[in-house]
């Protein structure tokens, strides 16, 4: 497997563009390096853990922080939290803003407190008060 890098070379004043070639045969335990355009550089031959310890060293000078991968854990879905309250008195609870839909005074006042008795119990309210 060959693999080139490809970088602009500023040396001489000229911008040409340079490479450096990396090579590994089959399963070999070694990297050859080389810089093609520069006759008088030698080869180099670095093995795996030379080759991955100057993988770190560039990702050390670069210091490029990579974003973090997260794992969801998913949880069952509930229609309403979990609390000590059962679940049907949680469902009375919320029927009752179905009861005070309209848009009188009395109604928005019973919803709001509906609202706030949700709010003191930790329970999901799940709807607009007005």
């Amino acid at each position: 497997m060959i693999k080139t890098v490809t970088f602009r070379n500023y040396r001489f004043f000229t911008d040409a563009d340079d490479c450096i070639v990396l090579r590994r045969v089959d399963k070999e335990p070694s990297i050859k390096v080389s810089l093609p355009f520069h006759e008088d550089t030698p080869n180099l031959d670095l093995t795996l853990a030379e080759a991955l310890s100057l993988r770190n060293a560039i990702d050390e000078l670069v210091d490029l922080k990579l974003l973090e991968i997260r794992t969801v854990v998913e949880q069952p879905s509930t229609p309403l939290p979990t609390s000590l309250i059962s679940m049907s008195d949680q469902s009375a609870l919320s029927s009752l803003l179905d009861k005070y839909r309209s848009d009188s005074d009395i109604d928005r006042t019973a919803r709001k407190v509906v609202f706030q008795a949700m709010d003191i119990l930790g329970l999901n309210a799940g709807g607009t008060q007005f």
